[in-house]
């Protein structure tokens, strides 16, 4: 990084004006019963990492736009972002999400506790309650952009529809397309392309709207059909492209070797859902036979700490976690090459740490 405190303390900043913004509107305040109105408020508060809002915001600054017409729409993609793990956390079973209850945990507990139902019922309605909760809070991340009073209304349209074709539609896809990967995985290997691509769909069109929608802000200019900066724009997405596929080969990779504290969720959640990375599809098609059939024994159960040292071992021997820690720094240089075209100036310099710091991230 070029300034480490510089950068932690501006993404600290921002990161704190985004929660406020959170907190302070009034939209999920009508949400009935208490506990789902509770639930919805949930996620937004635990104060994430704030990547998402920062790339819009200083994409927008990078431009020679003012960062603060671009808080609004930063704090919406903050919780566009919590809708899909809430969902997220239900298809993976998980019980935590950073270090606390997930969503539907902390429902079904509410379940058992105070209506008396039975594991699996409070189980069921837990599930229910947070998608409907997740649902909410994807209308809530659509209501802020077009309530984002400071931009012009035709932009507000646009950011929204964008929201809609460019994340939506590819994301739900990408989410679809990974269930059922998972679901074939002991019959079919999908392949080391068809798993990117679904990083791509899942992960990447967020981050991509979220830099491309701050040079549009920037570069808006209000007409009755919209117009901006769309080379720059499109540059940008490319840039957070990237970046979006190095950040997931990352999140596979903490997912097997990082601190289980540190993240706030289980390691090896991904051999327990049988789910295809490409740092284990690289592990399958580099290691032994008898290595890859003791990986694909373990696969689908919760691996304990021999299973899990025994799968470490075998991913770092085969060479397909220096392929995977190696991929993602070449996605990186490339996103730096991307941002190194446009002129020099404060934002470029926070982008540039923003990039590193998605590929030196410890959760």
């Amino acid at each position: 990084m070029k300034n480490d405190a510089l950068f932690k303390d501006e993404l600290a900043k921002l990161s704190l004006k985004v929660s406020k913004i959170i907190s302070d509107d009034e939209f999920p305040c009508k949400v009935s019963p208490k506990f789902l109105r509770d639930a919805v408020k949930d996620y937004p508060s635990r104060r994430g990492k704030g990547l998402r809002p920062a790339l819009l915001t200083w994409s927008c600054g990078l431009l020679g736009g003012n960062p603060q017409l671009a808080l609004m729409p930063s704090a919406a993609v903050e919780i566009y972002h919590n809708w899909t793990l809430v969902h997220d956390d239900i298809i993976d079973r998980d019980s935590t999400r950073r270090g606390l209850p997930t969503c539907h945990t902390i429902i079904a507990n509410f379940a058992k506790d105070t209506m008396s139902l039975k594991p699996d019922d409070a189980a069921k309605f837990g599930n229910d309650l947070a998608m409907l909760a997740g649902d909410i809070q994807q209308a809530w991340s659509t209501s802020m952009i077009l309530r984002s009073e400071k931009l012009p209304a035709e932009l507000r349209i646009f950011l929204a529809e964008k929201l809609q074709s460019n994340v939506n539609r590819p994301l739900i896809s990408g989410e679809a397309l990974d269930v059922e990967s998972s679901a074939i995985f002991g019959k079919k290997l999908p392949s080391t392309r068809e798993v990117e691509k679904i990083c791509r769909l899942k992960t990447a069109a967020l981050l991509s709207f979220c830099a491309e929608s701050g040079a549009i802000i920037a570069t808006f200019k209000n007409a009755a059909k919209p117009q901006y900066d769309s080379k720059s724009s499109e540059k940008l997405a490319k840039f957070a492209d990237y970046c979006g596929l190095a950040f997931q080969l990352k999140d596979d990779w903490l997912g097997i070797y990082g601190d289980e504290e540190t993240l706030g969720k289980p390691i090896a959640s991904d051999i327990a859902e049988a789910k295809p990375t490409v740092l284990l599809l690289k592990t399958l098609e580099l290691c032994q036979q008898k290595e890859k059939s003791e990986i694909l024994s373990i696969l689908g159960s919760k691996a304990g700490k021999r299973e899990i040292g025994l799968i470490k071992k075998i991913m770092t021997s085969s060479g397909a976690e220096s392929y995977v820690l190696r991929t993602s720094q070449k996605l990186a240089s490339k996103a730096l090459a991307i941002l190194e075209s446009f002129p020099q100036n404060k934002y470029r310099d926070l982008l540039e740490d923003w990039t590193h710091y998605v590929l030196d991230r410890k959760k």
